[in-house]
């Protein structure tokens, strides 16, 4: 069975690490307010990879634009948003 390293250096089963995924998307169900959700998302997500910070763009369809919801990783504490960005001035118009 092929294992993978994580944060603390130890080393999990692809069966482990899905299991763990599957805990990362029980938290995307369940959560509906977006710091709410990247604080659970960290938790779950730092069990199976690095990273330093989370963040998603949400379109609003009225209005075209995007706004960014981030937070550190180390510390759980949000990000500043950016202001609202039109599509054409965002990363995700590559997505």
């Amino acid at each position: 069975m092929r294992t993978e390293e994580v944060t603390d250096g130890s080393r999990l089963s692809a069966a482990t690490r899905f299991e763990l995924l599957v805990g990362v998307s029980n938290a995307i169900g369940t959560h509906r307010d977006p710091q709410e959700l990247f604080g659970a998302l960290v938790r779950e997500l730092h069990r199976v990879v690095r990273f330093d910070y989370i963040g998603v763009y949400i379109r609003d369809e009225k209005s075209n634009t995007f706004h960014r919801h981030s937070m550190d990783a180390e510390t759980e504490a949000a990000i500043p948003p950016d202001p609202e960005l039109a599509m054409e001035e965002s990363d995700a118009r590559w997505v």
